[in-house]
């Protein structure tokens, strides 16, 4: 089911794997414990959609899409591409949570003291926290939508933002939301 998976960052000279089931499993377990809404959102979030720092960082209130029975993030890849990435429902509850108990109007999804956008530095630090970096959790986002069978054009549509590609984003959301809810089991 889980497996560990090797990919060699393009670029790089180290290899990162995705999470396999244990630690997926002990990271939602740390999750739950976690008083620091700010930190549990952005763990779940990375966990669960797969976007990359920059892209979390850069994401505003504006940026949560509310469908019939979806919420999905629209999220900006660093080259200008426009893709949504819809919300796992455990993760939906975790950023409302945390919208919830923030007392601020700043238009930043993810914010220090409800003043200034949290940097790049400061989310390098919430992972380090929980001994996982953000090519993890992306990898191991990307490693459950091919145990559950997507086509690597479907995996790249919803990864990289074409949207002629992802054809059923309903039929995504219900597939990651089993997957994941499994994994809790």
């Amino acid at each position: 089911m889980w497996e560990e998976y090797s990919i060699n960052l393009t670029g790089k000279n180290k290899i990162s794997l995705a999470l396999n089931k244990d630690r997926v499993i002990a990271l939602i377990q740390s999750l739950e414990q976690e008083p620091s809404l700010l930190n549990k959102a952005i763990v779940t979030l990375l966990l669960y959609t797969g976007v990359r720092l920059d892209e979390l960082l850069s994401l505003k209130r504006k940026d949560i899409a509310k469908c019939t029975h979806l919420i999905a993030l629209r999220v900006v890849s660093p080259k200008g591409v426009v893709r949504m990435i819809p919300l796992h429902t455990n993760a939906s509850r975790i950023l409302n949570d945390y919208l919830n108990g923030r007392d601020d109007s700043n238009e930043y999804l993810f914010v220090k003291n409800g003043k200034k956008a949290l940097g790049l530095r400061q989310l390098q630090g919430i992972l380090a926290m929980y001994q996982v970096n953000s090519q993890q959790l992306r990898q191991t986002f990307v490693s459950e939508l091919i145990r559950l069978n997507y086509t690597m054009l479907e995996i790249s549509g919803l990864m990289y933002g074409n949207e002629a590609i992802v054809k059923n984003l309903d039929s995504l959301y219900n597939d990651i939301y089993n997957s994941m809810h499994a994994v809790k089991k």
